[in-house]
């Protein structure tokens, strides 16, 4: 098994990760968010690369089960009902939701990976479940650290 860690999504074409096994690493506040939306029962994540898309996709394609999170440079954003603190995603707030969800690096690095056959999102709160998940599956991956 081969791991190769790639420092940052900057530069990288979406398309070199066609049928590669990704995990995308934001430890600092993206991935950990994500982690704890799901453990809270959102029933899904729909990372996005800007806020202008988020805000467009939003509105009625989920059925009214949608709800806007996340930050633009550390701040939470206007209009969005939820920021990238993991302890706003709680059971009563998301449980059965579809989080559209963007964030200054983390969401961005997802996005970049989209085309990866196995895409998983890593934070300290899922760490051991992703490195065993990883050697079950035995195969080479990439690491894609969020940040620049």
């Amino acid at each position: 098994m081969k791991i190769n860690v790639l420092f940052s999504p900057v530069g990288l074409d979406e398309l070199s990760f066609t049928g590669k096994t990704t995990v995308v690493i934001d430890v600092l506040r993206a991935s950990s968010t994500i982690v704890a939306a799901l453990s809270s029962g959102a029933k899904e994540i729909v990372p996005v690369a800007s806020v202008e898309f988020a805000v467009k996709v939003s509105g009625g394609m989920f059925g009214g089960q949608t709800l806007l999170g996340g930050e633009r440079h550390t701040k939470k954003i206007e209009g969005f009902a939820l920021g990238n603190s993991p302890l706003e995603y709680v059971p009563g707030v998301v449980s059965g939701k579809t989080i559209v969800f963007y964030t200054t690096n983390g969401s961005k690095a997802v996005v970049k990976a989209k085309f990866s056959e196995n895409l998983f999102v890593c934070s300290f709160l899922n760490l051991n479940a992703i490195a065993e998940h990883m050697v079950k599956l035995n195969k080479d991956f990439e690491i894609l650290c969020a940040g620049r």
